[in-house]
């Protein structure tokens, strides 16, 4: 698990592998603050050496919680991802 606890931490990803296609990820995350607990997801894709905001910076006095990352590789080759 993940947790941003500033406003000034996000969490990023980027596929190193030269490719075709993009990859579609989604994330589940918590927003945690003193009266808030809320859940939320995102969805997205991710393209070959274009870092890409995977989980955005939670607002003042908040943290987020990454419950949940996928990442889907539609091109059927090898890959990495940086996150």
């Amino acid at each position: 698990m993940y947790i941003l606890d500033a406003t000034t931490r996000s969490l990023h990803a980027t596929i190193l592998n030269a490719s075709d296609g993009t990859f579609s990820f989604a994330t589940s995350y918590v927003l945690l603050g003193e009266n808030t607990f809320t859940a939320h997801t995102q969805f997205g894709t991710l393209t070959y050496n274009v870092p890409t905001t995977i989980l955005s910076s939670p607002p003042a006095n908040t943290q987020s919680q990454l419950k949940f990352f996928s990442l889907y590789n539609p091109t059927g080759t090898s890959n990495q991802a940086l996150i």
